[in-house]
């Protein structure tokens, strides 16, 4: 424990800011540099680390060392409400107020909040909260709807909307409101509602005051929070749901009206997008979970307190209703059985009610499918009106620019790779050519025909995975189009000669994407054939200059400085061999977004947890996240979110893949692999390879954990074959694919 210096403390504390920390090295700078700039004097911070495993105690205790007004506290894992009790504890403020430890608040908010307290006798104050991530701000829409930011005096019995701010951040609490009170700890979800409500209902003055004072982080890829990945986890979430709901029942004693409003909130607001989300995730056992808890909770329900808010067994019995199309076979009979104990629940007035919902839910569907249409009918229209008209109007009007390089992605909203670092010799080697670039963005109508105007009148125009404005259409003459395709080597087929096979695109899609090359970049001249099959080019179209994104792989000085960085941020990994798992997706392109890991972490971690570090990178594709037990959280790391995997790759000691194309650049690290394959043969079905893969891979093909642990401990991994599958794959092996790429298309 740290303690501040109490000579350096004021003499009475305004504020106890009390911030849980769990796992956030990465946003931990943002939030406590906000703590600081606070302009209210007479703050105490008391910063309780949960358990973190990533460095987000040591990074924390490094403010701590500087600033006396910070305190931080160290405890074992115990969820976010034991955080937050803890600081109750050690809280000596007047006034208390939470902060999660991956937002940050303005720098005047407690100072705003406080003296609104103080002129208006408030009991609690709030003030608005935006959310934001790495690319934009926004309110956030269910507050805006019911009034829930409205400026002034309030009280929770006349302004019910409160209900609707329910978490425990940007406000303010007068201690004596919240004296004795506490987080429920044996819930992990919707235990911040019973604390807030005790304040609402115990605060004889609240205050909104006219100020943003909160920005909420909606976390992306793999960080998200623990309120934002129970959506994707819909049945692990309704336990506690349930209990909340019972805790707060006895909160209510004298409320009736107040209650209803809160049970109408919870069901519409936490339950219900999480019971469709359940039901329409197609998976079996989930459905059956959550259909099961439903249905108990149906029937153990007070009939005449939910008979006075129809909209709750409406909302059940439509939902139920909508969802019966992701239904599996077998989970029909408990839908069936929700369905009738919630009707048989209803008293005879509210049936209308129950039709009136299940009408307006059918004209919503309707509504919905027609506005889907028309937007596929737009669509239609202006991709006609772009690629059949304005395109070659601006190539038939407008003069070709022989020093305009476009650049074009949809892999990533800034350029990356091999793109990232042609444009930059460009940009530096010659100034006099125009550079334009197109990452993935969204863009307007009109954003697209500036698009379609620098495709015209381009001299060259680079690219390194699908792009769609390009389908169908043929460059000018003069105008070269080069596919610097993201993966290296040659190993499952790819578009058109991946046609036919279980999960790939028709021809004519294959066909039409890749029609508008003129060259395409490989690494080699032994696997010409497999890139000329692929994108359907002649042989004198595919050049084997190497890809400038593996350039770093020979550079030294970067590869060290990569791991420097991942052992500071990610202390967890000094002094352990770092294991990297990256495999590709699997199946149709919809089931891809689905990824169930099949390793037995548990296992892993007993067996090689005391030599090893397991780091997971997953597929891009792949958006459902994995969910890591606690007690794995010393020896898995999920990077999946990070978006350069060549930094993984470097900074692993070996590499656990299956299918995936990045063994081509791990070669070049003369590192040993491991082929986790436990599902070859479907997968040979399904998608096919150039090579007879048990030949072809550079490593031993294991198919169960087991063997993979056996493989590590007792096996020692060749490195030859390594070498002579880069030597293979890879015809200069020298750092200097950029500097050909340059020869070859500016220097000539």
């Amino acid at each position: 424990m740290n303690s501040p210096d109490t000579d350096s403390l004021p003499e009475q504390v305004r504020v106890s800011v009390i911030v849980p920390l769990y796992n956030v090295a990465t946003f931990i700078e943002t939030t406590i540099q906000s703590l600081l700039s606070q302009t209210l004097e007479g703050i105490e911070f008391i910063l309780v680390d949960d358990g973190s495993t990533d460095g987000t105690y040591e990074a924390a205790m490094s403010f701590a060392e500087a600033s006396p007004a910070l305190r931080v506290v160290h405890q074992a894992n115990g969820g976010p409400a034991s955080a937050r009790n803890q600081g109750l504890h050690l809280a000596s403020g007047e006034f208390v107020c939470f902060i999660d430890s991956d937002d940050f608040m303005s720098n005047d908010a407690l100072e705003t909040m406080y003296n609104a307290a103080i002129d208006q006798d408030a009991d609690l104050v709030m003030g608005k909260t935006v959310r934001f991530n790495s690319e934009r701000q926004w309110d956030i829409a269910l507050y805006e709807k019911h009034g829930v930011y409205n400026v002034g005096s309030k009280h929770i019995d006349s302004n019910p909307e409160l209900l609707y701010a329910m978490g425990p951040c940007a406000k303010l609490y007068r201690r004596k409101i919240i004296e004795n009170t506490y987080f429920p700890e044996h819930i992990r979800l919707g235990e911040d509602q019973p604390f807030v409500l005790h304040a609402y209902l115990n605060a004889k003055k609240i205050y909104t005051v006219d100020s943003t004072v909160y920005y909420y982080r909606a976390r992306e890829g793999e960080n998200r929070s623990l309120t934002q990945a129970a959506m994707s986890n819909p049945a692990e979430v309704f336990g506690d749901l349930f209990e909340m709901m019972r805790i707060t029942n006895d909160q209510f004693a004298g409320h009736h009206k107040l209650h209803r409003l809160y049970l109408q909130r919870v069901m519409m607001v936490d339950i219900l997008p999480r019971y469709r989300a359940a039901l329409a995730s197609r998976n079996r056992d989930v459905q059956q979970k959550v259909l099961s808890l439903m249905y108990e909770w149906s029937k153990s329900s007070n009939k005449d307190l939910f008979n006075d808010i129809p909209v709750i067994y409406s909302y059940i019995v439509v939902g139920t209703l909508y969802c019966m199309r992701y239904l599996r076979r077998q989970n029909f009979g408990t839908a069936c059985k929700l369905l009738g104990i919630s009707i048989t629940k209803m008293s005879t007035r509210n049936y209308f009610f129950m039709a009136k919902s299940v009408l307006l839910e059918l004209v919503a569907i309707a509504r919905r499918r027609l506005w889907r249409l028309k937007k596929t009918a737009k669509g239609i229209v202006k991709s006609f009106l772009l690629k059949r008209v304005y395109f070659p109007l601006m190539k038939l009007i407008r003069p070709l620019d022989p020093h305009k390089v476009v650049f074009a992605t949809n892999r990533s909203e800034t350029l990356q790779g091999s793109l990232a670092k042609i444009e930059r010799a460009i940009t530096s080697d010659y100034p006099d050519w125009k550079v334009v670039s197109y990452p993935r963005l969204e863009r307007t109508f009109t954003q697209m025909m500036a698009i379609y105007r620098e495709l015209a009148t381009a001299r060259l125009i680079i690219l390194d995975d699908y792009y769609a404005p390009l389908y169908g259409l043929k460059a000018r003459g003069k105008t070269e189009v080069v596919q610097a395709w993201h993966a290296s080597g040659a190993f499952k087929k790819f578009a058109l000669s991946a046609v036919g096979t279980g999960d790939s695109n028709p021809l004519r899609f294959e066909r039409a994407a890749h029609k508008s090359y003129t060259k395409v970049l490989t690494t080699s001249s032994s696997i010409i054939p497999q890139y000329m099959d692929a994108f359907g080019k002649h042989r004198n179209q595919v050049l084997p200059l190497g890809l400038p994104s593996n350039d770093d792989f020979f550079d030294a000085e970067r590869i060290r400085s990569v791991k420097e960085a991942y052992l500071r941020d990610f202390p967890m990994l000094r002094n352990k061999k770092i294991l990297l798992y990256a495999p590709t997706f699997r199946g149709s392109p919809k089931e891809r977004v689905r990824f169930n890991l099949k390793l037995d972490l548990e296992k892993m971690k007993e067996a090689l947890g005391d030599e090893y570090t397991l780091v997971l990178k997953l597929h891009p594709m792949v958006r459902k996240a994995v969910e890591l037990k606690a007690g794995l959280s010393d020896f898995v790391l999920n990077l999946s979110s990070t978006s350069n995997i060549n930094d993984l790759l470097m900074l692993s000691d070996i590499l656990i893949s299956d299918y995936s194309s990045v063994i081509f650049e791990y070669s070049l690290l003369r590192r040993p692999m491991v082929f986790f394959a436990y599902d070859l043969d479907k997968y040979l079905d399904e998608r096919g390879f150039y090579y007879d893969y048990a030949s072809f891979v550079p490593g031993p093909i294991v198919k169960t954990t087991e063997e993979l642990i056996q493989t590590l401990v007792a096996t020692e991994l060749p490195l030859e074959p390594i070498d002579k599958f880069a030597s293979y794959f890879f015809e200069h092996r020298d750092g200097q694919a950029l500097q050909r790429f340059m020869t070859t298309f500016f220097d000539k």
